[in-house]
């Protein structure tokens, strides 16, 4: 199933940089960042779907987003603009990856949080080893910081 989602993944984030290429006038590593993005978004969505799904986690996160999204062609043309001395074009790059990135992905959350038919006020977020035992934590939104404890091991 891993594979299966990663190679669909990554037939999309190839698809993806050909026709920002090929339609498009912007620099060649917008394709990448535009996949990462959208990575990004799902891998939220999927995260606050239903993370204690091991189809999920499998499928969806560690295959498909897992071969949409990609550091290596994003610190690639990182690279070739900083060798090139685009530093603007670069600077671009990484801000707009970083901070696009991690921002789909808390809208993705709390998208799926939202959508969700039971708790919409609940968002699971995975506490790293050695906070609270690892597993999850479970952040009521809106409720500043209360937080619960929960049982489920990071998936990727």
């Amino acid at each position: 199933m891993i594979a299966g989602g990663g190679a669909i993944g990554s037939l999309l984030r190839y698809g993806i940089a050909l026709a920002q290429i090929r339609l498009t006038a912007w620099p060649g590593w917008v394709g990448i960042l535009l996949a990462n993005l959208l990575g990004c978004l799902l891998m939220g969505l999927a995260a606050g779907v239903n993370p204690t799904s091991p189809w999920l986690r499998g499928l969806a996160m560690a295959g498909f987003c897992g071969g949409l999204t990609t550091f290596s062609a994003f610190a690639l043309d990182l690279a070739f603009l900083c060798l090139t001395r685009a530093w603007r074009q670069a600077a671009a790059c990484v801000g707009l990856s970083v901070v696009g990135g991690v921002g789909l992905v808390v809208l993705g959350l709390y998208t799926a949080t939202w959508l969700s038919p039971t708790d919409r006020r609940s968002l699971y977020v995975p506490v790293p080893q050695g906070l609270r035992n690892g597993g999850v934590a479970q952040v009521l939104v809106g409720e500043g910081d209360k937080v619960t404890g929960g049982q489920w091991s990071c998936p990727l």
